[in-house]
């Protein structure tokens, strides 16, 4: 858009297409769209839309509806102009024109407007109607249009404006949660993804691991290269070629017991709770074993609507509109959850875990070739048999301190990945007051009660006809613009950590601390 509003000529036009059509595995000129391979000219799913002027994106999300009836159903949503194609014709230069016009008004229609997509929006639909867009019927042969007769151009003219399959270029939420393949079953891939805001904000940072969760990010492309040397910080030696070491864990730890086929606000608040003290065990022994964590995809019950608005329990705890690719419960963004900001500006080192398939980590396998830590209750920590992968490396108690998760990953230290598996830890804290007191202030007490509150109105039934009571307890009622209510609730934060042992007896003792001068912070 910058390139657009500073020169609007046939060059500029030329270069904005063929960027766009050209860039692979990069990021696109808003620097929130990444395209993933190099657009195949007359494939079907794109003749809808090779009449348009104008290309968009939108924030539509059924991709079989978007393919069923194409235009149709395109209109009726918000385009998205995370990614925009401009084709060589006098139309689509006319739209450009018009654009950057509209957006530098300081009074009338488009002036209120605070952003390119809403100004976008605006002025392609007709004044006081909705969807305000008729559709341009296609010559015989071509599949369903997807191409509207467009406004807003300063002559008064109409353009050809198409709308982009939302198969092929996925706005966040089909990319980073949908199931498109179990949609449509000979689905090969997006060309695009327009990565829309995350609950952690919309920063480069935030919206990088996003793509980096659902394997899309290539660790190659970050200017400033974060590896895997651990808490103290010795990334050098590993791209020296030193042997990195990372540590992951096994999602299904903290789903145990729940029913992964259905989908339920309750079920959703108690796996969060239980995934966020599985989060903080592993950050407490990866600082231990001096290994940066991997994480894996968090388990969502139910989706998350922005700032709690629509009623998501008539979708059956689907974002409205996504119902029909059924991808919940399934993995979703670490955001949903907790702030990774937070948790970076804690000091926890972190990748996510897709990322090591990729240079320069390159671990293969379906597992990673991780070697298994597995919790078993009333287990003495000790080694196992390597060579077996039926068998874990090591066993450790459920409830281990920091001397003994010290005493065993230690022996592992040349085992480029740990994956932590069986039963939930259960960390018992550390050996010292010092340790428990800096972690609990860093980690515990500050980046894990980061979590976003969880929220959704409940209209027209009311939140006490869809929610159970039990689950009602958990959260608050809220009144929503005085016609119905919304329930929001947090999930169970994790206590902080203690101090165990000896140290941890005199200190209650009296003998070493004061605990007059003692704090929440102490874990005690």
């Amino acid at each position: 858009l910058g390139e657009i509003r500073r020169e609007t000529g046939e060059d500029a036009l030329e270069k904005w297409e063929r960027d766009a059509v050209e860039m692979e595995g990069g990021e696109s000129p808003d620097e929130q769209a990444m395209f993933l391979r190099k657009h195949g000219r007359g494939v079907d799913d794109c003749m809808g839309v090779s009449a348009a002027d104008v290309m968009v994106s939108s924030d539509n999300l059924s991709p079989l509806s978007d393919r069923n009836e194409g235009a149709a159903y395109a209109r009726g949503g918000i385009f998205n102009t995370g990614i925009v194609f401009l084709k060589h014709t006098k139309n689509a230069k006319a739209f450009a024109e018009a654009w950057a016009h509209n957006l530098n008004q300081d009074e009338g229609r488009f002036a209120p407007l605070t952003s390119d997509q809403q100004v976008f929006n605006a002025m392609v639909r007709r004044e006081g109607h909705w969807p305000g867009l008729e559709l341009k019927s296609l010559p015989d042969g071509f599949p369903t249009t997807r191409v509207l007769v467009g406004n807003g151009l300063l002559n008064g003219e109409a353009f050809a404006l198409g709308v982009l399959p939302v198969a092929l270029f996925q706005p966040g939420h089909v990319a980073f949660l949908q199931r498109v393949k179990e949609v449509l079953p000979d689905f090969n891939g997006p060309y695009g993804v327009h990565a829309t805001y995350t609950f952690d904000g919309s920063t480069s940072s935030a919206k990088r691991l996003r793509f980096a969760e659902a394997g899309y990010w290539d660790p190659a492309a970050d200017d400033a290269q974060v590896g895997l040397g651990g808490v103290e910080a010795d990334d050098a030696t590993f791209h020296a070629g030193g042997v990195p070491r990372v540590l992951t864990w096994d999602p299904a730890m903290a789903t145990r017991g729940l029913d992964e086929s259905v989908p339920g606000i309750g079920s959703h608040l108690e796996a969060g709770g239980r995934q966020l003290e599985l989060l903080r065990d592993a950050i407490a022994m990866a600082q231990l074993a001096n290994r940066t964590l991997a994480i894996p995809r968090f388990t969502c019950f139910c989706d998350k609507v922005w700032g709690g608005h629509d009623n998501i329990f008539n979708f059956d705890c689907h974002y409205p509109g996504s119902k029909d690719s059924r991808h919940i419960p399934g993995p979703c963004p670490m955001d949903h959850f907790v702030s990774p900001a937070k948790l970076r500006e804690s000091g926890v080192a972190f990748v996510a875990l897709e990322e090591l398939r990729r240079a320069p980590y390159e671990f293969g396998g379906d597992d990673f070739g991780a070697v298994r830590v597995e919790f078993k209750k009333d287990a003495g920590g000790g080694g196992g048999s390597v060579a077996n992968d039926a068998s874990p490396a090591v066993t450790l108690p459920v409830g281990a301190d920091s001397a003994v998760v010290v005493k065993t990953l230690g022996n592992l230290r040349a085992v480029p990945l740990l994956k932590l598996t069986g039963e939930m830890p259960r960390f018992a804290g550390f050996t010292t007051q010092s340790a428990a007191r800096e972690f609990n202030k860093r980690v515990t007490n500050v980046a894990m009660k980061s979590a976003p509150e969880w929220c959704s109105e409940c209209h027209p039934q009311g939140c006490r006809e869809l929610i159970p009571a039990d689950v009602l307890l958990s959260g608050r009622l809220k009144p929503v613009r005085n016609v119905h209510d919304q329930f929001c609730a947090d999930f169970k934060q994790p206590e902080p950590l203690r101090a165990v042992g000896k140290e941890s007896f005199l200190a209650m003792a009296g003998a070493l601390v004061d605990s007059a001068a003692m704090t929440e912070d102490d874990g005690l």
